[in-house]
């Protein structure tokens, strides 16, 4: 269940509307989210303050009531004891009992007007929209719900309902998370308004998205610049201060959108491409290649999501691939290896990525060169990643990394290393699998990590099974 949903339920809870079913999947949600527990809590509270504030004015008035009545009882009370007063004197007496009664009567009547207009009814409780949620942080992060002058602190797992502004300070930087898993990241002393999952106004500072595929556009909107980027499905990062705003877009496409200019191809941008905007205008556009280097400042959020993070990861990857490739492409082979073991995680990181696995000429000389030297300098605590290189399209480097294994674990192949460069990949299905199965046997062994063992289908062999 989503928070969403359970605000939905806590809603129906408090006013006594609930199923039996309902309230269990709602009681399990509570014990797993402290944030939902916190928001039961105040709702809780709100209504409990309103039945009693409510009571208090119904209890006053029939006080008062009964207090009418008690003075009319005495008074008659006090007649009947009276014996020497004359019949006009018992009359009147009478009479003034029917007018004090009477009296009564239209204090009674007026107590049930006056409480049925002015009473105020039960207001529904508003369950407030739950927009996105933060993810992590590295220090202080700030929040304003809407309507609110003060701000707080917003601690990571806590939501964010529609409205809400959030910023960050000079040393801290976020990222949040919508319920269809889009996400933003704030760069440092950035302030970001949350009008829905899928809009948002940046007042000035840095943020990147990564926008999940919906029917509904995702906006940034930059309400000093009159400007607003819009996007799909795409990974993009907007950069604002002043009167300048830089989109760069990292993957996908995004439109800016303003009402000084009309919608055309000018204000479409690509993966790889950044725009310059300033006072109203585009003043800039064209390539940017680092991309790395532009979205290095989300660094520090990444490390703290773990080695494991799979963007992290790529990132460290790619970096240890250009640093491969250095290596190989400007040092000798003779000073590559003396650096020994240090130099096997970039060079595997080389061999594997899509610049080397496309290159030809000497792009394909530098990838042998570089996968001979790391299979003869890797040490047992890689044989992992040997033995995804069995599955690698290139059949001298699936022959270096079966003698690698063979030397790294003592084990026989089930077939030689001529053999693993000879053959074609479908007839190594057998071959590679037994040693997946060695090494899921011995795995303890070696250090802990998610290795991709399952077993890829040749490209020819997809076509020929798709007719």
């Amino acid at each position: 269940m989503d928070c969403q949903r359970a605000l939905n339920l806590i809603s129906k809870r408090i006013d006594h509307e609930i199923s039996h079913e309902e309230d269990a999947l709602l009681a399990a949600h509570l014990m797993e989210c402290a944030s939902c527990s916190m928001m039961l809590e105040e709702i809780t509270e709100q209504d409990q303050f309103l039945r009693q504030t409510l009571t208090g004015v119904q209890d006053d008035a029939h006080q008062a009531v009964e207090a009418a009545i008690s003075v009319i009882q005495s008074k008659a009370s006090s007649d009947r004891t009276t014996t020497n007063l004359s019949t006009r004197r018992s009359q009147l007496s009478i009479f003034s009992v029917i007018a004090i009664v009477s009296a009564a009567a239209g204090f009674i009547c007026s107590t049930i007007i006056h409480q049925n207009f002015v009473t105020p009814p039960l207001q529904p409780i508003i369950v407030p929209t739950i927009a996105a949620h933060l993810n992590i942080s590295s220090g202080i992060v700030q929040a304003k719900p809407l309507g609110e002058k003060l701000w707080k602190i917003l601690k990571p797992g806590e939501p964010i309902v529609e409205g809400t502004t959030i910023r960050t300070a000079s040393d801290s930087r976020c990222e949040i998370v919508n319920p269809d898993g889009s996400s933003l990241r704030l760069n440092r002393d950035t302030e970001l308004t949350v009008t829905n999952s899928r809009e948002f106004k940046l007042a000035g500072g840095r943020i990147w998205s990564s926008v999940q595929k919906n029917t509904i556009p995702f906006k940034v909107g930059i309400p000093s610049s009159e400007l607003a980027v819009v996007a799909v499905g795409t990974q993009f990062d907007v950069d604002h201060s002043n009167t300048t705003t830089v989109v760069s877009v990292i993957e996908g496409q995004a439109r800016l959108e303003s009402q000084h200019w009309k919608n055309s191809e000018e204000n479409l941008l690509s993966g790889g491409e950044q725009a310059k905007v300033e006072n109203n205008k585009i003043i800039e556009k064209g390539k940017f290649y680092n991309i790395a280097r532009a979205t290095t400042w989300m660094n520090e959020l990444l490390v703290i999501k773990g080695e494991q993070d799979p963007e992290l990861k790529a990132r460290l990857d790619k970096l240890l691939a250009k640093i491969g490739r250095s290596k190989v492409s400007y040092l000798l082979e003779g000073d590559i290896r003396a650096l020994g073991v240090s130099c096997v995680p970039p060079l595997l990181s080389y061999i594997k990525s899509t610049e080397s696995k496309q290159g030809h000429g000497s792009e394909l000389k530098k990838r042998h060169s570089a996968a001979r030297i790391a299979t003869e300098l890797a040490p047992a605590e890689y044989v992992p990643q040997l033995i995804e290189l069995l599955q690698d399209e290139d059949g001298y480097v699936r022959s270096l990394a079966c003698r690698a294994l063979m030397r790294t674990t003592g084990q026989p192949s089930m077939i030689s290393p001529k053999d693993w460069e000879k053959s074609h990949r479908h007839q190594l299905r057998k071959p590679y699998e037994s040693w997946v199965h060695w090494y899921k046997k011995h795995q303890d062994r070696y250090p802990k990590g998610e290795w991709d063992f399952k077993w890829k289908e040749p490209a020819g062999m997809k076509k020929a099974r798709a007719h």
